[in-house]
């Protein structure tokens, strides 16, 4: 049973940050911010008795100051592997923080990354909570979704 709710993933997702990169996020409530310019995400699953996965989302500006602020060095340093190995750990600890609150037995799979402008949900999914923070002037956007169970012919 997932116990995850928009509160619960907001505490989680600020602790996170604040703990591995010194970052204050803010939650963001009523109409969904404008993106603009190129975005990355970041992805974990989590298999077994409950089935989903976290999603991360920011701008490609802001993933370069994160993992410039990860790894200690100057913003134009930084490379799209660090880039993108950054995103992928922020959802990796985000979906270990999900998999501990729903049912058990439950694993979590490795980081998958990508460069979109669109939020990457796929038609088997249903959105549980999906949050969103302003740090830095930009928006983070953080989604726990559920895999729907296919549908039994009958």
């Amino acid at each position: 049973m997932l116990s995850v709710d928009n509160e619960n993933l907001q505490q989680v997702v600020q602790s996170i940050w604040t703990q591995m990169l010194g970052l204050q996020l803010m939650p963001q409530v009523g109409t969904p911010a404008q993106r603009s310019g190129a975005c990355v995400s970041a992805s974990v699953e989590i298999s077994g008795a409950w089935s989903g996965r976290v999603l991360v989302r920011c701008s490609l500006n802001h993933a370069r100051r994160v993992a410039a602020g990860f790894f200690g060095m100057e913003h134009n340093c930084v490379d799209q592997k660090s880039l993108l190995d950054t995103l992928g750990e922020l959802a990796n600890m985000t979906g270990g923080a999900v998999k501990r609150q729903v049912a058990s037995p439950s694993s979590l799979s490795i980081p998958t990354t990508r460069h979109d402008n669109s939020w990457p949900v796929t038609h088997a999914e249903n959105v549980l909570v999906d949050s969103e923070f302003a740090c830095e002037g930009e928006l983070i956007s953080v989604a726990v979704l559920a895999l729907q169970a296919p549908a039994v012919a009958g």
